[in-house]
């Protein structure tokens, strides 16, 4: 955890990178952060991030270009009461 400032003071846990670095999570070079705030009791997860230089960059992902088939689509009306919970699944 060389480089990391960890803050519990609050309630909570605060990860934070020193000075010059970023935060990332543990085999994932695609994402970084400025900080990351856990509860008390996910205190076993600190170890899940580690510091890098700020200089490092980040990963570029590619996104997939395919799209889905029409068959996959669903209207834009039944996303939104899937959301709001209205969507009634009853073929009765």
């Amino acid at each position: 955890m060389e480089n990391l400032i960890i803050d519990k003071s609050q309630g909570y846990i605060r990860i934070m990178p020193a000075n010059g670095y970023k935060l990332r999570k543990r085999d994932d070079n695609t994402r970084s952060f400025a900080e990351v705030d856990l509860t008390m009791s996910d205190e076993q997860n600190i170890e899940n991030y580690i510091a890098v230089p700020e200089t490092e960059p980040d990963e570029i992902v590619e996104e997939g270009t395919e799209k889905p088939t029409e068959d996959e689509e669903i209207p834009d009306s039944l996303s939104l009461a899937i959301i709001k919970g209205v969507y009634d699944n009853d073929e009765s």
